[in-house]
């Protein structure tokens, strides 16, 4: 392949790439004949609550470039006449409604945010709770305790280690928050901000552990104070062949993960993992004998060589 090949190669990859980078910053329309900033807009189903309807911005391709010009940014006034209501209820006012914006090939077109606006974010509060519910955030800071208060407090009936707190904010998931000590200090690290989607089972009491995994026979172990993994898998049969003894861990009924040293509290998980199918275990026994052979006939080689 030429250089000039390559050279073309290398920019129709970076073409590719803008472009995949463009398509997830927005959406892509044709162009029309005398297409307008209108159109555009309401071609995408016009603007949001949160749009800023006061003025957008336009990036243009400029005719003739120069010193490396990309392209060329103005600013066009909106109105709200830009906001697809099928009720003609404008809940903002933006003024007279302006003239209307003239687009080209290859326009980009940015709607900005209002500063600040936000809608409601929600979370929920489930389980041994006064009033469980659905209940909107007041504050961006607002933390779980604060929640807590809101929804009364816990009941007699909490089991407060075995709460349980999910995230859906990035898929976190279940996250491991020790609301015994957020109870009792409000500046503990436990005592997250919330955000919206984030959620709080508190069950009642639970007096068994679960063992599960690569054990003889997984069952729920009532529990006893004071004991180990160990003491759990042994009245689950005890380890199965094919048991990863050393990566035996436990899942606190608050979801945080620990080693299997830890103590175990009632309502968690004692899982035992399987050594994976292509992990073999070292046959000590068959590398012994081996080495044993290669020094037996070492000094084999070394007698005759003497003899001789």
């Amino acid at each position: 392949m030429t250089n000039r090949a390559q050279d073309w190669l290398r920019q129709a990859l970076r073409d590719l790439e803008q472009a995949e980078d463009s398509r997830r910053a927005g959406r892509h329309y044709a162009f029309r004949d005398s297409m307008t900033l209108r159109d555009a807009v309401l071609l995408a189903g016009g603007l949001r609550d949160e749009a800023y309807l006061l003025e957008a911005e336009v990036a243009r391709i400029p005719e003739e470039r120069q010193n490396g010009e990309l392209a060329r940014v103005f600013r066009v006034p909106l109105d709200s006449s830009y906001v697809a209501d099928p009720t003609s209820y404008v809940r903002r006012e933006t003024g007279a409604r302006v003239a209307d914006t003239p687009l080209q090939p290859y326009d980009n077109v940015y709607i900005r945010r209002v500063p600040g606006f936000d809608l409601a974010r929600n979370v929920v509060l489930s389980g041994e709770v006064h009033f469980p519910g659905r209940y909107a955030l007041q504050r961006r800071d607002e933390r779980l305790l604060d929640v807590i208060n809101r929804a009364g407090g816990l009941t007699d009936a909490a089991y407060v280690q075995g709460a349980q707190f999910y995230r859906a904010e990035g898929r976190a998931g279940r996250i491991g928050v020790n609301l015994e000590r957020v109870l009792r200090d409000s500046t503990f690290r436990d005592n997250l901000i919330l955000f919206a989607g984030d959620s709080l089972h508190v069950p009642q009491y639970q007096s068994v552990v679960i063992v599960e995994g690569a054990v003889n026979s997984p069952v729920a172990v009532a529990f006893v104070p004071r004991h180990g993994a160990g003491y759990y898998v042994d009245r689950a049969g005890g380890f199965a062949r094919r048991a990863d003894k050393g990566r035996t861990y436990v899942v606190q009924p608050n979801g945080a993960v620990e080693r299997a040293s830890a103590r175990v509290q009632p309502g968690a998980r004692v899982v035992v993992p399987e050594v994976p199918a292509d992990e073999a275990k070292t046959n000590w026994a068959g590398i012994l004998s081996g080495v044993a052979q290669i020094l037996t006939s070492a000094l084999t080689i070394v007698l005759v060589v003497q003899r001789l």
